[in-house]
């Protein structure tokens, strides 16, 4: 059923999907929204006998199709959309007809976390076939590990062009060993509170399990947020804790920290890597 404002009586154009359904626009809209439709709607048109009528334009895609792509354009309530066949039917559509203000809209729902966490690799796949979703490429780029890359689906591989499938498992080598580098290279000067009665050694030790943490959390699942990856981190934190004051540890305060500092360089990495 398509949206009830394509069946009025003032439209000046007919779009007939694949499947039959009729949609009633009108081409200023179309014009304004797609270059390919401006161009079309200014052929002349050959002479009929019959009354003058809406022309009938048929298109390749579907009525689901069509459906949001005009919605999209027309001044309505936009509709969500979530499910990867047809996001992936909106990107060819709009990068067919030109239409930007589309490929914005498509590409905010692909990258939206529930796609992320369902099937990084699909959206990866989705945004790689269009050039004005690079953007999006390297978004779906950052939540992906190499575990994901080898058990996803043969269909959604074969979706990759060999250029975009090298660069992924290259992005994802050279993360896995600057992520290494990083945390095995860490800057944290230590300090005492007079109350504290950590032991000397228990400064390493702690170093050591938030760079493991930090390490296997980024490489297993690079998505996780900052907060998420110090709250792990201090779970480390809180099996080698040497003294009484708790959270008020001056070990476990400036645990935190540094670990907040780690994630943040580990995430800035991950940008700079994707080019």
């Amino acid at each position: 059923m398509s949206h009830e404002c394509f069946d009025t009586t003032d439209s000046d154009v007919v779009l007939r999907s694949a499947d039959g359904q009729e949609f009633r626009a009108h081409k200023t809209m179309l014009s304004i929204a797609s270059p390919v439709f401006q161009n079309m709607f200014t052929f002349p048109q050959p002479p009929s006998p019959e009354p003058p009528s809406a022309p009938i334009v048929d298109v390749c895609e579907t009525g689901e199709v069509l459906d949001v792509f005009l919605q999209c354009i027309y001044p309505v309530s936009k509709p969500t959309v979530k499910g990867f066949e047809l996001l992936e039917a909106l990107v060819a559509a709009a990068d067919k007809y030109e239409t930007e203000v589309i490929l914005d809209m498509v590409g905010s729902w692909l990258v939206a976390p529930e796609n992320l966490r369902r099937d990084p690799l699909r959206v990866y796949a989705i945004a790689c076939s269009s050039p004005a979703l690079r953007e999006q490429v390297k978004v779906a780029a950052k939540w992906m590990t190499f575990e994901m890359v080898v058990n996803a689906h043969w269909d959604t591989v074969a979706r990759l062009t060999a250029t975009d499938h090298h660069r992924l498992v290259l992005y994802l080598v050279n993360r896995e060993k600057e992520a290494k580098r990083i945390t095995d290279d860490p800057s944290w000067a230590i300090f005492y509170t007079p109350r504290c009665a950590c032991k000397t050694e228990a400064k390493v030790q702690i170093k050591e399990e938030i760079k493991k943490a930090l390490t296997d959390a980024f490489v297993s699942n690079p998505s996780l947020s900052m907060e998420g990856a110090v709250v792990l981190a201090y779970k480390q934190l809180s099996k080698v804790r040497a003294c009484s004051l708790d959270q008020n540890c001056s070990l476990v305060i400036q645990g935190e920290e540094y670990a907040k500092e780690l994630m943040g360089q580990l995430a800035d990495m991950s940008d700079t890597l994707w080019c």
